[in-house]
């Protein structure tokens, strides 16, 4: 089976579950080909994962080649015209989205052209945003089959337009997401696509991760991702303020990660005089892993966004769980669905922040118990969220060849 894959930029460095899940459908013995949307200068540091199978996959045209194609092929591009327009036109609430998709149709005719020289049997973007709207334009004009799959800001951020994702699910042969949070509010949307919406968590290979921390040994917290404000990150410092101010002495922690927020959290830790926070920036994954292994607990103060924007479930959660590391974590979204309270964890409001400070300091004190719920961590991982079985079960979803799909193939292209 030969499957495009239509994404924003690929490889990047934040979303490795996108590069573990092609990762694996290739060492299935899929042909898979990428098509990034946006051009990579620096592949090498965006890269997130061992090894990857995937990096002479990667389609990521130069702006001469697509004008080009533009120049040679502009009787197709021409008769391509009345679905740009059918689509822009659905982007009509979303300006912002709307002059991004316009900016793109040189390069969605390059695809369209790869597309059909390649005989591929399916497409599947992820976002819900942008890319599902090249997959749907995709379809549109050729009849090759897609599916899209959501996650988070794309769904739940006011600047995604939600009666347009309704029409992309319609068309869609799939619509799948990553928490169970996110399929139940898009069924509640859309309860005429409810057969359509599919959950499949993202998985990680468990195997690799390791813990290294003594069962009663006091190290550091660590936090990290994306320093984004959904992310919540201000929230943690604020408790390391007062318990440094409550006790005279500092919780030791470790945050890694770049982002919009960086610099402003590092102005808060100069400020206060932090002196065992560490912020360590954007590393290496294999850092990070060696991070998770030697961490006493991981913190996910996760909050929702002014502009609508929440975490799913946090990949960073996850590798924490398989290197036997608790989470303390936000009651939002899909955080609940991994961070049972009491069990693999703590669950604390997303809006709390007296609530945040004394789990953290809990957690601090009790190393013993950090050490047992990171175990039941560890089990949840491997019993649903290993990497292998969740891309099977993503496979599956991709080589159903329901009537619809054979349907909604045979009306486009007749």
């Amino acid at each position: 089976m030969k499957v495009a894959y239509i994404v924003s930029q690929f490889p990047k460095f934040s979303e490795t579950f996108i590069q573990r899940e092609i990762q694996e459908l290739i060492s299935y013995g899929y042909e898979v080909n990428v098509y990034s949307l946006l051009h990579v200068d620096n592949m090498n540091e965006e890269i997130n994962i061992p090894n990857p199978n995937w990096i002479n996959n990667i389609t990521n045209p130069q702006l001469r080649e697509i004008l080009k194609n533009v120049v040679e092929n502009s009787t197709d591009c021409l008769k391509q015209r009345h679905i740009y327009t059918q689509v822009i036109n659905h982007l009509s609430g979303s300006p912002i989205e709307a002059i991004k998709y316009i900016s793109l149709i040189p390069k969605i005719s390059y695809i369209i052209r790869c597309l059909s020289e390649t005989d591929v049997d399916h497409i599947h973007a992820h976002w819900a945003t942008i890319p599902a709207t090249v997959a749907y334009t995709i379809y549109l004009s050729t009849g090759i089959p897609y599916s899209f799959t959501g996650h988070a800001w794309d769904l739940h951020s006011s600047k995604s337009k939600h009666h347009f994702i309704g029409q992309k699910i319609e068309n869609a042969t799939h619509f799948i997401t990553c928490t169970d949070y996110n399929q139940r509010v898009i069924k509640q949307r859309f309860p005429e696509h409810s057969d359509d919406i599919h959950l499949n968590y993202h998985g990680i290979d468990h195997e690799k991760y390791e813990n290294s921390r003594a069962e009663r040994e006091k190290t550091f917290l660590l936090a990290g991702g994306r320093l984004v404000p959904k992310k919540g990150i201000e929230r943690l410092i604020l408790v390391l303020i007062k318990y440094k101010l409550d006790n005279g002495v500092e919780i030791p922690a470790v945050i890694f990660g770049d982002g919009p927020e960086f610099e402003r959290i590092n102005r808060m830790k100069k400020k206060y005089g932090l002196k065992k926070l560490q912020l360590v920036g954007k590393i290496p994954h294999s850092q990070v892993m060696d991070l998770m292994a030697k961490s006493q607990f991981f913190v996910a103060p996760s909050v929702r966004a002014n502009d609508g924007d929440i975490d799913g479930i946090p990949n960073v959660v996850l590798e924490s769980f398989a290197s036997s590391s608790p989470c303390v974590g936000s009651a939002i979204s899909g955080i609940p669905e991994v961070v049972i309270d009491e069990k693999t964890g703590w669950l604390v409001s997303p809006t709390d922040g007296t609530e945040l400070f004394n789990t953290v300091a809990s957690a601090w004190r009790n190393p013993s118990i950090c050490s047992k719920f990171g175990l039941e961590g560890r089990d949840l991982v491997q019993s649903k969220f290993d990497s292998r079985k969740n891309a099977y079960e993503f496979i599956n979803l991709l080589e159903d060849n329901s009537p619809k799909s054979n349907k909604k193939s045979k009306e486009t292209q007749g």
